[in-house]
């Protein structure tokens, strides 16, 4: 097993920096390493498209106590194409309806061989109704599952998977910072750099 400093090198390494979410697992190696890999995993190396990302990171850490979250993935849609205004607007939206779901998921089943390459083609009403989607799953247990459903014969399997990768690696994030509130997000270079901007 590495210790401690091994992971943080590697997360320096290929971060640029060490983020303050990493921190509080510094004294046990085998959590920090687990973090590590999720965050390799099901978010940096996740296949869907870094806008999709981090709307999708940003809007969820709403939810979250602890507005770590919500701050560093706000500041990351900066350098992606979002001005400010943009981004606070993302986040006031309010949340997608069962009925909102069902006219997004017809917009979807009407556009096949978009969804086929949407990984590599941006078309933003699609995507909106994908992260719709994508939100309506996260945050509904019961009425989510129908939507869970449709987007598991829509989409491409791969492109599936990765999504349902990423909405856990979202959820496990927002646990791990509110049992965390003591982290300081002003050390983070993503709000560093971007806060303000």
């Amino acid at each position: 097993m590495r210790t401690s400093g091994q992971i943080k090198a590697e997360i320096e390494e290929h971060l640029g920096f060490f983020p303050p979410f990493f921190a509080p697992a510094l004294h046990t190696p085998q959590v920090l390493e687990n973090l590590w890999q999720q965050t390799l995993l099901a978010y940096i190396n996740n296949p869907l498209p870094a806008l999709f990302k981090e709307k999708l990171s940003a809007y969820l850490s709403r939810y979250c106590s602890v507005p770590y979250c919500m701050i560093c993935h706000s500041c990351a849609l900066y350098p992606l194409g979002m001005q400010a205004s943009d981004i606070l607007a993302w986040l006031e939206l309010p949340p997608p309806t069962r009925p909102d779901v069902e006219q997004h998921l017809e917009r979807l089943a009407t556009q096949p061989e978009w969804l086929a390459v949407w990984t590599e083609k941006h078309h933003p009403a699609l995507e909106e109704s994908l992260l719709a989607c994508t939100i309506f799953i996260a945050q509904e247990q019961e009425a989510g599952q129908e939507c869970r459903q449709a987007l598991s014969h829509l989409l491409e399997p791969a492109h599936y998977q990765s999504l349902v990768m990423l909405i856990a690696y979202i959820k496990t994030c927002l646990v791990w910072m509110e049992a965390h509130p003591q982290v300081a997000c002003e050390v983070d270079q993503r709000i560093q750099k971007y806060l303000g901007s």
